[in-house]
């Protein structure tokens, strides 16, 4: 629980940033990359769009997540594939995903900028640990993070088949080094996946000696609980403004963890309605921030 606060001192800003749909597109980086890689399968085998997806999105809801990259060996099993085939396309949908991933128009400037004014930049999201890293690393930013909180990858990750206990092993491996390049991590398992009232009191107790602003695209996931715990907002409008075509697919992918779930009462800090004002956005939001903190100063000695 020190590791944030002991990072530059204490009376530091902090962004909190959401990930998918807030720094990238996640809909744009994996729903063309996943559908190139079933025309491959069609094309190879007698078998419609429709019924791979269908099958995707069972395979995808018994592991409680999109992200689950044994996808095709599942699949090519369950069309009577051999394993070389769920091997090749396993492979090729994780080169079109590295391939297809593109920041934000600013986003990436926006980071860049906050870190070189000493602003301390911590990723907290709902994604699986090591896919969040990897496409940070991906874009060039995770050096620019201090810390990182991110769903326990391993879970996704049974040990029923040779090929899962495999990746499992993997993703452990994985996240250890994830804990050794950052200052501070933790994996949360999926039951307290964003928004759990759990996780927003643990990392906002890491950050206790600082001044805490969350941005994320979710009015649900991402800024629901920053009303109830006081803490300072951003909404990323531009990241909840999805293709629908491509919103419709991620929804018959994985219907329970895309579902745009409605929200009353959330009123954020300050709004983004486009990716390339989140640096102004975010800079005015931090000086109003700072300045309310120094004017509460001597009261809040006199109380102490």
């Amino acid at each position: 629980m020190e590791a944030i606060r002991a990072l530059d001192g204490k009376d530091k800003t902090v962004v909190v940033f959401d990930l998918d749909n807030t720094i990238y597109d996640f809909s744009l980086f994996f729903v063309p990359a996943f559908l190139s890689v079933i025309k491959i399968v069609q094309s190879e085998f007698s078998v419609s769009s429709a019924e791979c997806i269908s099958s995707a999105q069972q395979i995808f809801d018994d592991h409680s997540s999109i992200e689950y990259e044994n996808v095709f060996h599942h699949l090519a099993r369950s069309i009577g594939a051999s394993d070389a085939h769920g091997n090749h396309w396993t492979e090729q949908l994780a080169f079109n995903k590295a391939r297809s991933i593109r920041a934000y128009t600013g986003v990436i400037d926006c980071l860049i900028n906050l870190h070189k004014q000493g602003i301390l930049l911590v990723a907290y999201t709902n994604a699986p640990a090591v896919s969040a890293f990897r496409r940070l690393q991906t874009l060039g930013v995770e050096k620019l993070f201090s810390a990182m909180f991110a769903r326990d990858e391993s879970e996704i990750y049974g040990t029923s088949s040779d090929v899962d206990s495999l990746s499992r092993h993997q993703i452990l491996e994985f996240q250890k080094e994830i804990a050794d390049f950052y200052k501070f991590s933790h994996f949360f398992p999926n039951s307290q996946r964003k928004p759990n009232d759990e996780m927003m009191a643990r990392v906002l107790e890491c950050l206790s000696d600082h001044n805490a602003i969350f941005v994320g695209d979710s009015m649900h996931s991402d800024l629901s609980l920053c009303q109830k715990f006081r803490a300072y907002s951003v909404w990323a409008k531009y990241g909840s403004d999805m293709d629908r075509g491509l919103r419709e697919i991620m929804l018959r992918l994985s219907p329970k963890n895309h579902e745009v779930k409605q929200v009353e009462n959330i009123i954020p800090n300050a709004t983004a309605e486009c990716s390339e004002e989140l640096q102004s956005t975010l800079e005015k939001l931090i000086r109003e921030a700072n300045a309310f903190r120094m004017d509460c100063r001597p009261l809040l000695a006199r109380l102490g």
